[in-house]
């Protein structure tokens, strides 16, 4: 789906259980050799990372290794609360082993078909919140070909607190968005099933944005949302068929029936106080809710609830296409993830952006707001192109322009696409912290064995 990058000279290997011996040989000294700089290996999960360049590796000459054959649920303890899985487990399948369990996975609102652990390491976005905190240990291989684990990892006999930092350095997140191994595996975290779920769906105007984003900040921060809230914006919105010229906000609760029932009055009691800045409140469990049919309404609203029965329903209905054929028919797909603070003012700055884009460009990006906690909001843009050269020449120079434009505003991207690498980050932080990645890069691959890229400095 991002259209635009050049073809790299690749060839792929299937790992599987079955071809396991082979993974395990190219690490072997004879023919460790030929990753030394010119080849590299590349490996990925399922390869549905749609919109920052699927599984087109991030530089030429590489050796894909496609993980999906690794895709054995190795355990699964509901009482306790973890499950063991592999790179090629799809959270579609996850999530349905957990039906009818006091327990459910936190999903992301793109395919069931999109891999758990690949996702988490790359710190997606479920409706619940940020992947990286379900990852409890990670199982990896590293460039010497040795097996190591990190994190926390069951044991026989003992019952310890599911507690992934240990005691001294935390290496869990070193392994995120990182070309340091290879995962081959990975504990993840089983949320405890609310005894109740509602959500709420409100519809503002566009020039209510900035109050809206600022009173939501506020419910935020004193407990009246339960998950990741969501609002969609007038394009995005148009994509599914609601109401044009509204943003529609997805907000959850969840708990105790109790505590769910008074936090919905209070929200209730909320939506009165605004007046004519809101327009309109409706409980997703009404008997009059006219979001019954709306196929984006019922995916989030199964969704917070660990259930992703309706998210390749979703994506046929907007693209015309299955999973498996997203990147090679259908229109082009870019995304550009900036993680800004909470407030209304930043909001309003993105979208002046956005405007200042289209003057330039014609290309108008679409929004979805993700609410990672009361001081972060997650921005999903995306941009939909036709796959001639005009529209992918416009599309692309559209995403130039987001990088340039939201950097300079010090809203900088969470997860990057396969053409704007790390190495060409304005973001201070991260400049600050090359010469230890470096370092860390040289001691564990000092061939460079591991295909550097969007990640790696």
């Amino acid at each position: 789906m991002f259209a635009g990058k050049k073809s790299a000279q690749i060839r792929e290997i299937l790992i599987s259980e079955s071809a396991w011996e082979e993974m395990t040989c190219l690490f072997a000294p004879s023919l460790a050799d030929q990753f030394d700089g010119e080849t590299a290996l590349y490996p990925y999960s399922t390869g549905y990372n749609w919109g920052l360049g699927s599984t087109k590796p991030p530089s030429d000459n590489a050796v894909q290794l496609k993980l999906t054959g690794l895709n054995k649920i190795r355990e699964i303890n509901i009482a306790e609360g973890y499950a063991v899985i592999e790179p090629g487990v799809t959270q579609g399948i996850l999530s349905q082993k957990l039906l009818n369990t006091h327990r459910f996975i936190n999903v992301t609102a793109s395919s069931a078909e999109t891999s758990f652990l690949g996702n988490a390491l790359d710190r997606g976005v479920g409706l619940r919140h940020q992947r990286t905190e379900d990852l409890l240990g990670l199982e990896i291989v590293l460039a010497n070909g040795t097996l190591h684990r990190v994190g926390w990892w069951p044991e026989q006999g003992k019952h310890s607190a599911l507690y992934s930092h240990g005691i001294g350095p935390s290496l869990v997140q070193l392994f995120t968005q990182s070309n340091l191994g290879i995962i081959t595996g990975g504990v993840v975290r089983l949320l405890n099933r609310p005894e109740k779920s509602r959500v709420a769906y409100i519809s503002f105007s566009p020039e209510n944005l900035e109050y809206a984003i600022n009173t939501f900040q506020r419910w935020s921060a004193q407990g009246l949302i339960h998950g990741v809230l969501k609002v969609y914006d007038e394009t995005s919105t148009l994509t599914y068929g609601a109401n044009k010229g509204e943003f529609l906000v997805h907000l959850p609760l969840s708990g105790a029936a109790s505590v769910v029932s008074a936090l919905s009055t209070a929200l209730e009691t909320e939506f009165v106080k605004a007046g004519e800045k809101f327009i309109s409140l409706i409980w997703n469990d009404s008997p009059t809710n006219p979001y019954q049919d709306d196929i984006v309404a019922n995916l989030v609203n199964a969704a917070y609830q660990g259930d992703t029965k309706y998210h390749d329903i979703l994506l046929e209905k907007t693209l015309g296409t299955t999973p498996a054929e997203i990147d090679a028919e259908g229109k082009g797909w870019i995304f550009f993830l900036p993680l800004l603070p909470f407030t209304g003012q930043a909001i309003k700055q993105a979208y002046l952006h956005f405007d200042d884009i289209f003057e330039s460009t014609g290309v108008r990006c679409g929004a979805t707001i993700n609410t990672l906690s009361d001081q972060i909001i997650d921005l999903v843009v995306s941009i939909r192109f036709e796959r001639v050269e005009e529209e992918i020449r416009k599309a692309h120079r559209a995403l130039k322009l987001l990088h340039e434009k939201f950097s300079a505003s010090g809203f900088y991207p969470y997860r990057l696409d396969v053409e704007h690498p790390l190495a060409n980050s304005r973001n201070a932080r991260t400049l600050r912290e090359g010469e230890i990645i470096r370092s860390l890069q040289k001691t564990l691959d000092p061939k460079g064995i591991f295909a550097s890229g969007r990640y790696s400095y």
